[in-house]
């Protein structure tokens, strides 16, 4: 940018389809400081940027390297989680809303293959292929567990209440990004069953449909008592997950042995 002559840049600052929510009321605060601090100088570190966020309000600078230490640890979780072998796979951060509209999302409305041309094939699934992708989300799910005890790792540079402000920011992280890894072995295997009904694995299907199911009804209470703001409850909303069990087992059906069967007779 500074080699054409670029001198500034534009950030955005609210959350696209998760409404009345923008970065100055989350931790996501500190990536406009980063977005500010890296403009001027592209080197400055992220030490540096978490030295000014921590002034800024009144923490020590000394807790910047534990607080560095952290976020250093979310991209990796949040790429893992939202993404399939880097295809958009989240519906603005938020479970797909169905399985049709999570291929329409990692296929047409951001495709990669368009720009990026070696991708093409990537997502062509079999039992190897299928194991490969859902060990991404698994260990993005893995490594929440690693983050929330990294944020109680003792450090006496480190005010309590900002040690909570992360411990609330991440609580709810192992649910998420289980709900991702849950949705993606549904999606993927539904997309394998269309595809290759002959040699996709039924039971596995079936398995992962009432897996997803049972989390969904583990999220209803968490989306209706009311102890969470409303953005919490859209990351988190259990009719999305509802609604990919539901199409799945139609899918599921319809590719069935025995319909297939039927479906090949022809009149005596």
């Amino acid at each position: 940018g500074r080699a054409t002559g670029v001198t500034g840049g534009l950030f955005r600052s609210e959350w696209e389809r998760i409404n009345d929510w923008w970065a100055l009321k989350t931790f996501n605060s500190l990536n406009l400081v980063a977005a500010a601090l890296l403009s001027r100088d592209p080197n400055a570190s992220n030490e540096a940027i978490c030295v000014a966020w921590l002034q800024a309000r009144n923490w020590p600078a000394e807790a910047a390297p534990w607080l560095a230490g952290i976020l250093a640890r979310t991209w990796p979780i949040i790429r893992g989680a939202l993404y399939i072998d880097d295809f958009v796979f989240a519906d603005c951060s938020m479970f797909p809303r169905s399985v049709g509209r999570a291929w329409w999302t990692i296929e047409l409305k951001h495709s990669l293959e368009a720009w990026a041309p070696e991708y093409k094939g990537r997502l062509e699934l079999d039992a190897t292929r299928l194991a490969e992708l859902l060990a991404e989300k698994q260990v993005a799910r893995d490594r929440t567990a690693a983050l929330l005890a990294w944020i109680e790792v003792p450090d006496a540079t480190v005010p309590e209440d900002l040690r909570l402000c992360l411990r609330e920011a991440c609580a709810l992280l192992p649910t998420y990004t289980e709900g991702m890894l849950l949705c993606a072995d549904v999606c993927l295997r539904t997309r394998w069953q269309q595809r290759a009904p002959q040699v996709a694995d039924r039971a596995a299907s079936a398995k992962a449909i009432a897996r997803l199911e049972q989390f969904g009804a583990s999220l209803r209470l968490l989306c209706t008592e009311a102890k969470y703001p409303h953005q919490t409850v859209m990351l988190l909303d259990y009719r999305r997950v509802a609604d990919i069990a539901a199409e799945a087992r139609v899918a599921l059906q319809e590719t069935s042995p025995a319909l297939r069967e039927r479906s090949v007779q022809r009149p005596g």
